[in-house]
């Protein structure tokens, strides 16, 4: 969990528990996808209000990741971050950027809200890699079930061909022999890719 780094382990031990289920998180995939791209200075950009953020702040420095900068909404509830234009994220981003220069990586954090669509056309403004909270939930469970392709068109991330992700919730997650789930999300099929295409809101 980024609001409690000592509770990461508890939760997806719980849900493979209660489902006897694989079982991935947030928190988790966060750090696999920050090591994936070498990046250890990075800044953070949320919808978030000020408690939120900062805890999310000590989350990434618990895991060696420094946070240099960043920006946040001040948003409080699901349904007002469900709402935010992706124009008012990218902005946000945009901000940031300019204003603390040198990060290894942008991530806009945040599964409530609509950025995946993003991410493309801000790593070719700014020129670094741009990270989302479902991007890297999406990326993570692929990686973790086997799926290593590229999947260009979605970030740098998503482009890593052949990743292996080092820690899954159950280390069989990664010799799963089993097809592909039919949705993560929103995955659809991928041209050349039995991951699929990936269409994340």
């Amino acid at each position: 969990s980024t609001f409690a780094p000592d509770r990461a382990a508890e939760i997806p031990a719980r849900m493979i528990k209660a489902t006897g289920l694989p079982a991935v998180t947030t928190s988790d995939a966060i750090l696999a996808a920050l090591q994936a791209l070498g990046a250890q200075r990075i800044l953070l950009v949320t919808p978030y209000i000020a408690a939120v953020h900062e805890r999310e702040i000590t989350f990434l420095a618990a895991h060696g990741c420094a946070v240099m900068g960043g920006d946040m909404m001040g948003i409080n509830t699901n349904a007002e971050m469900a709402q935010i234009a992706p124009a008012e994220i990218a902005t946000q981003a945009r901000r940031a950027a300019h204003a603390y220069p040198g990060a290894d990586a942008l991530f806009i954090s945040c599964t409530a809200i609509r950025s995946a669509g993003l991410i493309a056309s801000l790593e070719a403004e700014l020129g670094l890699p741009v990270m989302t909270s479902n991007q890297v939930m999406a990326w993570h469970a692929l990686r973790c079930l086997g799926l290593k392709d590229a999947c260009p068109g979605v970030g740098r991330l998503m482009a890593l061909a052949g990743w292996r992700v080092a820690r899954c919730a159950r280390r069989t997650m990664l010799h799963n022999t089993s097809p592909a789930p039919r949705a993560l999300g929103r995955i659809k099929a991928c041209p050349n890719s039995p991951a699929g295409r990936l269409a994340l809101a």
